[in-house]
This record gives structure tokens, sequence and C-alpha cells, in this order.
């Protein structure tokens, strides 16, 4: 009804001889549109002086669409004079007017968003080389459509390298759009080349936006395709060299499998080094950034390896392959990434404690006057922790303590409070190991009395008002654990407004992180760092600190030094046993008699759980094999762990590994 209602009768279409025109079906449902009036708002040359839906005969159109060119002659001049020379000609070779010219390239503009819409690949196609023919300037939205309908569609790849050449004439090189052009072009063969011109325009490019891995594999995967040869295998390695020398982007083991794979099938080609060491410089890389690989990338690289590469179990208490007899081990941060992490959570303690002041100060002119004048101004948080970490080098602690995470460990219930009691407990058993702790607390806790707010916690005693905040008294008992600790110097008070996680965080590491005992008789056998007591899991710090210092260095410092617990709360410390206990270890150091702690701990059932880091790391990792009393050669082999998906959809890792023979 609405072309009946504005378009002549002579505008019918009018048959072409031959194969119909793709291109025209779109234009028509575009010329339907007109007959919206938000439409024609919006594209006022669709629309008269009145403001109605313009009339439009199609006629002139079809005849020019029926004679394109296959493509348009590639032309290095796009500037606005080669287009407006080049429409001049277009316009006097076809008899058309200004008005008629304006009218049709808008119509056949608008038209390029419904074939991308419907994938219509031959009628976008039409589109593209019309627009050109005519010496239309494209905008990016026009061209971002066409190279997503030629991107999805088959046997469209030299559309896509025209596109794309025309994109790099007219606009700067965004990744989004650069990452398309390429995954098209290297579904051919003769389109890797341009894809890395492409690529090589980008990385040049202002403004082009952050570097993704999607731009950089579909180049990686076309060429591991390729026949291997000397040339082939050798460009295959240095566009892989530089594809981990991006710093923008973060290798996947999936990527770096797919190269170990290739390396063995090249078996040294495009090589300057032996093959063996060029796979250990690989797969050291590898374990640098990479936890453990897919069974999917495990099972190619056991085809591919010619039996280098085997599927084997890893006993998960002595870390005992089955295959070759090696003992994983336990992968602890190097003493630089220590450094690292001490200056990175150093640097978020002082950012956090300014952001904390600033939000408080703005909404209390009157409080921020007050914490000027008690010293707390914006340099403040920084000063405190680097004064910590100067107060534990000389300190040798093995096991720091999250006071205030052990103090609240089940007390979310009616009769629930901050248990110094619970403190004591911990600090007993791990002394009584032979281990030698330091408590960290907020300063709060420290006080006199203390806010609380919970609608959980409430103990007799306690004053608490309409919206659920308790104070908490320190009672004589919980004012002598203090004192003692701090006489042995074993606590460590974090100042006012400063965030106690970031101390004992600290602590772990301070000074190199070692201090652990780790011995035959030890608690915590097998753990030669400094370790930290406590449930809490990071996940308040776990972006912050990983994004500084690496996902790895973060990983390997949560899984060798964070030690868990349960068993506390079950009222021991109301036992006869458990006061014993706690009114002994509320004594000087010299003083404590260990018979009675003994004692008491072993008549308690000794409830007190603690939860110690694996013996060896689930991580790719280099070990040693053979040369023992067998006379086996001694060699090295390198254990990736193989992550599964799990009924549930979760990522687990359990007993299988894939074991790779390098040399």
């Amino acid at each position: 009804m609405l072309s009946r209602m504005y378009m002549k009768p002579s505008s019918r279409p009018r048959p072409v001889q031959g194969a119909a025109i793709p291109a025209i079906e779109y234009c028509r449902k575009t010329v339907n549109d007109w007959g919206n009036p938000a439409y024609r708002k919006k594209n006022p040359a669709f629309a008269d002086k009145r403001g109605n839906p313009r009339e439009y005969d199609f006629a002139k159109l079809e005849n020019f669409l029926s004679s394109l060119p296959n493509l348009p002659p590639p032309s290095v001049e796009e500037n606005t004079a080669a287009l407006t020379s080049r429409k001049e000609d277009f316009v006097e070779s076809k008899g058309w007017s200004e008005h008629e010219w304006i009218i049709n390239s808008q119509l056949l503009s608008s038209a390029i968003g419904k074939t991308a819409n419907s994938t219509n690949a031959q009628a976008a196609k039409d589109l593209y080389v019309a627009l050109r023919v005519m010496g239309y300037h494209m905008n990016i939205q026009n061209l971002n459509a066409f190279l997503s309908t030629f991107g999805r569609a088959e046997g469209y790849h030299r559309e896509m390298k025209e596109v794309a050449r025309y994109y790099g004439t007219q606009y700067p090189m965004k990744e989004p759009i650069v990452a398309l052009m390429i995954n098209n072009l290297c579904n051919s063969e003769d389109g890797i080349e341009e894809a890395m011109e492409i690529l090589g325009k980008l990385e040049t490019s202002e403004g082009r936006g952050a570097m993704r891995l999607r731009t950089y594999s579909p180049i990686l995967e076309a060429m591991m395709k390729r026949d291997i040869s000397e040339d082939n295998s050798r460009a295959v390695f240095e566009y892989f060299d530089r594809m981990v020398s991006t710093v923008e982007i973060k290798v996947t083991d999936e990527e770096y499998m797919s190269v170990l794979g290739y390396a063995f099938r090249a078996g040294g080609k495009g090589l300057d080094v032996p093959q063996g060491e060029y796979i250990e410089e690989l797969v050291t890389k590898m374990a640098e950034s990479s936890l453990s690989v897919t069974e999917e990338s495990a099972n190619q690289l056991v085809k591919e390896s010619g039996g280098r590469a085997r599927i084997g179990e890893v006993d998960r208490e002595t870390g005992i392959c089955e295959l070759t007899g090696a003992t994983l081990r336990q992968l602890t941060n190097s003493p630089r990434r220590k450094a690292l992490l001490v200056d990175a959570i150093k640097d978020i303690s002082g950012v956090n404690y300014q952001a904390f002041l600033k939000l408080n100060n703005g909404k209390d002119e009157k409080q921020a006057k007050m914490r000027e004048k008690r010293g707390f101004n914006s340099t403040f948080g920084s000063e405190q922790i680097s004064i910590f970490e100067e107060w534990m080098s000389g300190r040798n602690f093995s096991v720091i303590i999250d006071g205030a995470n052990v103090a609240y460990y089940s007390q979310n219930h009616a009769k629930g409070r901050f248990s110094y009691n619970q403190i004591a407990m911990v600090v007993a058993a791990l002394e009584r190991a032979g281990e030698h702790c330091l408590v960290v607390l907020p300063s709060k806790y420290t006080n006199k009395m203390w806010t609380v707010s919970s609608s959980s916690l409430g103990v007799d005693g306690w004053s608490a008002g309409a919206n659920k905040r308790f104070r908490q008294r320190l009672t004589e008992e919980e004012a002598a654990f203090i004192e003692t600790w701090h006489d042995r110097e074993q606590l460590y008070v974090a100042p006012a407004l400063c965030l106690d996680d970031y101390y004992w965080m600290l602590a772990s590491v301070a000074g190199g992180g070692g201090g652990g005992g780790g011995g035959e008789d030890s608690l915590f056998k097998g753990c030669y760092e400094r370790l930290i007591v406590s449930n809490d899991l990071l996940r308040d710090h776990n972006l912050e600190v990983a994004g500084k210092i690496g996902e790895l260095a973060f990983h390997r410092w949560v899984v060798t030094q964070f030690v868990g617990y349960e068993g506390l709360c079950l009222g021991w410390e109301r036992e006869d046993e458990g006061k014993e206990v706690l009114a002994e270890m509320s004594k000087r150091k010299e003083d404590v008699d260990w018979e009675v702690v003994e004692r008491g701990f072993a008549e308690a059932g000794e409830a007190l759980r603690f939860i110690t880091p694996d013996k060896f790391s689930i991580a790719i990792q280099r070990n040693e094999v053979g040369g023992g009393e067998d006379g086996g050669r001694k060699g090295a082999v390198w254990h990736f762990p193989i992550r599964v998906m799990n009924e549930g959809g979760e990522i687990e890792i359990d007993k299988k590994y894939c074991v790779v023979n390098v040399e």
C-alpha cells in the first residue's frame, strides 16, 4: 500500500535481461521505509518539500546496477578531489542530474545495512561497486557493514581484500575492524601476506586502540597450515616471537601448544639452534605465563610429537609421575618477583589510603580538619607501610596470622564476638609446633571499645542501637593477650585508616619472604616460605595485585604461602583445658609452661586443623629424571597439568598430565 501512495506507475520494476539484480531488492525495502515519518525526519533527502515521502523512479538505478563492473579498478587517489572528479564524470556519462545523484547515492548507502543484516554478500558487492563508481565517499559505518557481510560469507575473499584496502586509504586503522579483515583474509592461502601487511599498518597506526590476541592468531594458524619448508617454518617461528614480544597481548597456552606441536613436526627446519634447544626455550616461556593446558591441545601434541609427548598420571599425595618416576616440586616466586610483589602491595596500600581519605574527608569537613591535625595527610598511608617494611627487616617470623580473619571465624551468630581467644588458640598451636608467629591486627580492635555493624552478631554486655551497630568492650583477659604479644614483639597493629590486609600481605614477602621451617618435624613439612594463616581468599585484592605482578606470580604466592584453618569456635576456650592453655599463653614467652599447653591441646582433642599448601605445584614445570642407582640416563622432562570440564561445567585439574621430553 505504501508504494502506491508515493510511487509513479512508471517506476514499477522493468524486466532486466539475464539474472536479477540482488541489490535492487534492498533498495526497494529502503524506499518502503520512506513511508515512515521518523525515517524521513532522520533522512531528509527522502522527503519532499512538504515532508511527504519523495516519489522515486527505479528505472535509471536499475539500468545502472545492471551494467556494473565486477570490481572497481584499484585507485590510490581516494581523496576529496579525486572523488569529486569521479562523481562529475559519472553524472555526465549517465545523464543524471545532481539531485538524482544525491538521492540514488543515499538510497544505496541506506541499503547497505539491510544487506549486512541478511548477509546477502552479492547484494552488498553490488552496492559497494556502485558507490565506488559514483564517486561516493563511504563512511566508517558503510565499510564496517561491508566487512561484516563479506567476512561471514564464503567465496568473497577478493571483495574483502578490496574493502580492506579502501578502508586503509580513508580512515585510521582500528583493532576491531582489522581483526575482522585479517580473519577473513586468512581463510585463503594468498591472503596471508596481505593480512600481515594490514597488521603492520595497524601496529604503527595512531589511535588504533589496544592490540588483541584475536588480531594475531588467525595469521599464525594460517601460516602453520602451509607446507613445512625452511622458509615457511622460519616465518612461523619469527611471527610467533613477534606475538610474544607484543606486551599488550597475552599469548595463551593454546597458541604455545600449537607452536610446540609445529616445532616437533618441522624437525628443526627454520631454526638457527638445535630443535631441542628451541623447544626448551619455548616451553620455559610458556611456563612463565600459563599454568595448565587443555585436554584437546594435550592430545594433539601427543599426535604431533613423534612419541616425545605422552599422557600419564601424577600421584596427588606424593607428586610422583607414573611415566617418568620424577617428583614434581613446589614452585615459589623468585626474589625478583617477591620484590615486585612488595612494591605492588606498598603502592596499592598508598593509593587506596588516599582514596579512602578523600572519600571520607568529602563527607565531613570538620572531621577532615581533625584528621589533618592528627597527622593523617595524603602521604600518611605510604609512610606507615614503609615503616612496617623496615620493622620487618631482621625479624625472622615463620608464620603471619591475619588476626581479624581468625578472630571472626564462625562468629556470625547471636553470641558471636571478635574473639581474641581464637587468635590465642592459633598462636598456641603454632608455637607449640615450633613456629615463630606475628599477629597483625587493625588498630580499632586494640581500643577499649569498638563498633561492629552486623545483624547477626551480638553478645551479652554489648550495647546496640536500632541500626544493629554493636559496641564490644575489650576485656582484661584480651588486654593481657595484646600486652603479651606486644612484649614478645609478636604483634603489629596497622595504623588507623590503614587497611590491615596490606600489612599481613606485605609481611609474607618483606625481606625476601623466607623463614618457613619446612623440615621433617615441621607442622608445615615441605613449606619453606613464610606462611600466612588466613581463610581470606583475597577476593578483594585479586585483580589489583595480579594486575601489577602478573597472574602466575600471584598464583604462586597464594598456593605456596597461604594456610587455611578449621575447627575453631567449638567452645573449647570455655572448657577447663582450654582456659588453662589460654591463661598459660597470656604469660611472657619464657614463663610459659609448655607441658600445660601440650596437655591442654591433647585433652581438648586438637580440633584445630591447618590446611597446608600442596606439596607440589599444580603448574607447568621442568623436572629431572634418571641418573639414579639404576643407572638410567639422566635428563629432564616437562609436566603439563591437563584441565578438564567437569559435569558441573567447572574447570578442574586432577591427576592427568602431558609429559614432554624435549631432548
